[in-house]
């Protein structure tokens, strides 16, 4: 078994008709070769991503000015999807780029003013050899979303996802300050540990599909501009990265302060996701204003509810929480809507069967912790 990549940041652009030319970009690259990065260094060598090839390639002295034409892009993706003779490979193809729609198809575009038509990329997923046990396609660019519209519609081979920046008709950003994609930071960040599932640092397909929209919502990258879609055919889930597990011992036994029983309900409130602070705050911490959310909030300038709002989002990646009756996000469940209004709709959570259990693990750390100090007592009164 081997875990293939072929991961592609098409910065360079420029070249073709005026009419149709596209403006070169600054993130793709750099995310591609991020990404890379991360691919290669789980903490367990079986999952890490041994052959990847990457487009521009990383022998380029500098790849972010390097040409990608539409040559090179179709026999890099039919040397992914070929038979090289090994059973059970995991495939993951990235792209990073402009997507562009023409006469009605997407395409992913190519610096010579070519480019890959998705109908092609699907139909090279749908002929992957049967050697092949899991593919996984992401896309950060425009117009991403009608992979899925087209897949949704197809017969894809069994444990095949797509995860894509935006919907068919909506834009994907790049960060002009940070000089990232704003999905491809996202999708790093969950890589690196945020989208971790469960106690023992397994980032899944899912997960990291499930922290990305998260994300999404909880940022306010808003409806109207930019989501991401995911479609999936899953027996098996593939484990993209293993990271170190997202729980330490301290935060077990914190359950036991947040939660007075195992069933307990704790609702949620304004004061949980709290908009951040003002200008004057942002000023004096340096932080740019593209850049301004909550995860750059300092825990000293953070109250007591957006501390518990850390700890649940936290545990519940790691499966030992819910929001009641449904499986909406945190940011939701505490009155916020999707454009980042404060309305009154609040969900309390709950712990999960496995998050019951580590309560009680915590109960009897505590209940332990509890008889030693009164018998230390004791020999001291004695």
């Amino acid at each position: 078994m081997t875990r293939r990549a072929l991961l592609v940041g098409i910065d360079k652009y420029g070249v073709g008709d005026a009419e149709e030319r596209l403006e070169s970009l600054k993130a793709p690259c750099s995310d591609a070769f991020a990404l890379r990065d991360l691919l290669r260094s789980s903490i367990d060598p079986q999952y890490d991503w041994t052959d990847i090839n990457m487009l521009p390639s990383e022998n380029a002295m500098t790849p972010g000015v390097v040409d990608v034409n539409e040559s090179d892009l179709l026999t890099a993706l039919q040397d992914l999807f070929s038979d090289h003779g090994t059973r059970g490979d995991d495939l993951l193809f990235y792209f990073a780029g402009h997507g562009v729609v023409r006469y009605g198809a997407g395409v992913l575009a190519t610096s010579e003013g070519g480019g890959i038509p998705m109908t092609v990329l699907l139909k090279l997923v749908q002929n992957a050899p049967p050697s092949v046990a899991s593919i996984t396609v992401i896309l950060d660019c425009c117009t991403a979303g009608m992979m899925n519209d087209i897949a949704g519609n197809a017969q894809l081979p069994i444990n095949t996802s797509i995860l894509t920046a935006s919907f068919r008709s909506r834009a994907a950003y790049e960060n002009s300050e940070t000089g990232e994609g704003v999905f491809s930071k996202m999708l790093r960040d969950g890589l690196s540990g945020g989208a971790i599932l469960g106690v023992y640092g397994h980032i899944t397909v899912t997960s990291l599909a499930t922290f990305v929209h998260e994300r999404f919502a909880s940022e306010n990258h808003g409806v109207e501009s930019q989501q991401p879609t995911f479609h999936a055919v899953l027996t098996n889930i593939p484990v993209l990265r293993l990271a170190h597990g997202s729980l330490t011992a301290q935060d077990v036994y914190e359950l036991y302060d947040h939660f007075a029983t195992p069933t307990t309900e704790v609702w949620m409130t304004h004061e949980h996701e709290r908009p951040c602070p003002d200008d004057e705050i942002w000023e004096k911490l340096k932080v740019p204003p593209k850049s301004r959310d909550r995860d750059h909030i300092p825990e000293s300038m953070k109250t007591p509810k957006m501390l518990e709002f850390d700890f649940f989002q936290k545990i519940q990646h790691a499966g030992l929480l819910r929001v009641r009756d449904s499986d909406q996000s945190l940011f939701l469940a505490s009155g916020y809507s999707r454009s980042n209004r404060q309305v009154s709709r609040f969900s309390p959570v709950c712990l999960t069967e496995a998050g019951q259990a580590m309560w009680q693990i915590a109960k009897r750390y505590r209940d332990e912790q509890i008889k030693n100090q009164a018998a230390r007592a004791a020999r001291m009164l004695v």
